[in-house]
């Protein structure tokens, strides 16, 4: 009676080192998941800037032919008086 007493106890207790074992696995695999999730918002906002960039250059280089375009509109824009 002794034994099964002894083996009750050591059972109990390997199911509360399995608990505590299981519960620590998830916490790393949650911190894993939180760190996946940063790693992607950087990879979009590096992606974002990027663009932004490509466009301000774009928009650049491209900035006299703009305003040759509004000036040519403009002198077309002539309103005829009867």
């Amino acid at each position: 009676m002794l034994n099964d007493e002894v083996f009750h106890i050591n059972f109990g207790a390997a199911i509360a080192g399995l608990n505590k074992l299981e519960a620590k696995k998830m916490t790393e695999a949650t911190q894993e998941k939180d760190y996946l999730m940063v790693y992607i918002a950087l990879v979009a906002l590096v992606f974002i800037s990027v663009l932004l960039v490509v466009k301000r250059s774009e928009s650049d280089k491209f900035a006299p032919i703009k305003e040759q375009l509004n000036e040519e509109h403009r002198l077309m824009n002539i309103r005829v008086l009867n």
